[in-house]
């Protein structure tokens, strides 16, 4: 893809430009839609612009809809603890100037965020989908659309979208990574499925309230933040794959709901591959022989790792490398996620092919910009594309950009270490990150040195600050992210927790 004139300006000029708390270095005279113009790569034509910074209220927004033109209303999980969420609604005047002002706090886990067919703005939380009414001034009342769902396990966050059909469809996440126990034995049959692990189809009365049915699209998906419909009335799943170890397996997939399809987790995944935990073996004599061709294939993949977190199909004019796709937000970690990707459809609305880079170039550089973190996205009504990063804490804007300059990236802004307390992490990566990090996140295993590199590019590090560090506050069970270990952290040693701050403490 050829990548914007204008961002390429943008990144030889960082040497002279101001670092924002994001971490985000932006020219005041580089303006994208009439904010501050980021070094992240898009389309030639385009730019990508930071319209709210990390401190100016936001802590860890997870999606954002536009109510009417320059009116937004923006979820905020403020971290993983329960009850520590908030509604936000944000104007944007003609001068530029931004009111950011609270609607609703104390939310449960906030995530999803539509706008109804009857005009309310509906919350998902932990458990439930609640409403408001969005011309209400005072005395804002919460009105119960949805109760009474799943909330128990690794998947807790409820996502939902609106049908043409008169009916809403609901993500009920899979409470494990790949229904084992403790121990990383297989459990077979695998009941979680029955319940979780699925989509729901709620059905609307006249009146627009949940007749009390509902019926299962999808089944054996272990999380399906990102959900759209096409023209046709298809329902389209993004799955969140489970965690292997391997870089390059499993990968996301795309499915085509319906009718109570069953997907394959925690069996199978991609095309008829086998969940190497469900094989059987003389280690494993109880299991039955699977066969993966007994479950729904992907209508297309993603990478890796990547994590879809939303996706949608794009109608607007302004932005015509958008126009007609498929667009899915990729928020993870590894390299193969933070990037906005857009798939080619077919004559069907269907996706085919491969998904495309559209806005990348977004790794972490100390001094140009933190590593990227989509979530939720909004196609505005002018054709914009507004969007939200959880672990940047900010609102962000693809729009349309006339300015026409070459140049080239420079590397402006990048530090160098003199003591990365090798020893120290090395010790670390031995015994405790081994095992109580690793399961879940590759990045603190291989080499020493480019390990510690990444967790400092990730911002997981803030050299010499292990109080701002958000590793340690994961730890501790303070940081804005889920708790590290996810439900075991209250079991480390205080030990254990001084030599990680004592290990960042000592970076130089």
């Amino acid at each position: 893809m050829k990548l914007s004139l204008s961002f390429l300006l943008l990144i030889s000029s960082l040497a002279n430009a101001e670092l924002l708390n994001s971490g985000y270095a932006v020219e005041k005279s580089s303006t994208c839609a009439g904010f501050p113009r980021v070094s992240i790569s898009s389309p030639q034509g385009s730019c990508v612009g930071l319209v709210v910074d990390k401190g100016e209220g936001l802590k860890m927004p997870r999606r954002i809809v536009e109510y009417r033109e320059n009116e937004f209303y923006i979820t905020d999980m403020g971290s993983w603890a329960k009850n520590n969420g908030t509604l936000w609604k944000l104007v944007i005047e003609e001068n530029g100037y931004k009111n950011l002002t609270k609607v609703l706090t104390k939310l449960d886990r906030p995530h999803g965020l539509q706008i109804g067919p009857d005009g309310r703005i509906y919350i998902g939380e932990a458990g439930r989908i609640s409403s408001i009414d969005p011309t209400a001034n005072e005395n804002i009342e919460r009105k119960d659309f949805i109760v009474n769902l799943p909330v128990e396990g690794s998947h807790p966050l409820t996502h939902f979208i609106f049908t043409s059909q008169n009916s809403v469809l609901v993500n009920i996440g899979a409470p494990t990574d790949q229904c084992l126990t403790e121990s990383g034995k297989p459990i077979y049959p695998c009941e979680q499925y029955k319940n979780e692990a699925q989509v729901r189809e709620y059905l609307l009365d006249d009146k627009g309230n949940v007749t009390g049915e509902f019926v299962v699209q999808g089944r054996g998906l272990r999380n399906s933040m990102a959900l759209a419909e096409n023209l046709f009335g298809d329902f389209f799943q993004g799955e969140n794959s489970m965690d292997f170890k391997e870089l390059h397996e499993p990968k996301e997939e795309i499915n085509l709901l319906g009718n109570g399809k069953h997907f394959g987790w925690p069996y199978c995944y991609e095309k008829d591959s086998l969940n190497p935990k469900f094989k059987k073996s003389l280690f494993n004599r109880k299991m039955p022989k699977i066969d993966c061709s007994d479950y729904e294939a992907p209508v297309a993949f993603l990478p890796s790792h990547s994590a879809p977190l939303d996706m949608f199909f794009y109608r607007g004019e302004a932005l015509s490398f958008f126009k007609n796709k498929l667009v899915v937000s990729l928020h993870g970690y590894r390299e193969t996620g933070h990037r906005l990707v857009a798939f080619d459809l077919d004559e069907n609305e269907r996706p085919v092919g491969e998904a495309k880079e559209i806005i990348n170039g977004w790794e972490a550089k100390v001094g140009v910009r933190p590593r990227g973190a989509p979530v939720g996205m909004s196609e505005g009504s002018d054709g914009k594309l507004w969007f939200v990063e959880d672990k940047n804490g900010t609102v962000m804007v693809v729009a349309p950009s006339l300015q026409d300059d070459v140049t080239t990236d420079n590397n402006s802004g990048q530090v160098e270490y003199s003591d990365l307390a090798i020893g120290k992490y090395e010790a670390l990566q031995k015994g405790f990150f081994t095992k109580n990090c690793t399961s879940c996140h590759q990045i603190f295993e291989g080499d020493s040195e480019a390990s510690i590199k990444n967790l400092i590019d990730s911002g997981l590090v803030k050299p010499r600050m292990a109080n701002s560090s958000e590793l340690y506050l994961r730890i501790l069970g303070q940081g804005e992210g889920r708790p590290m270990p996810p439900g075991a952290n209250h079991l480390l040693s205080d030990e254990d927790k001084e030599l990680v701050k004592d290990w960042i403490n000592s970076i130089r």
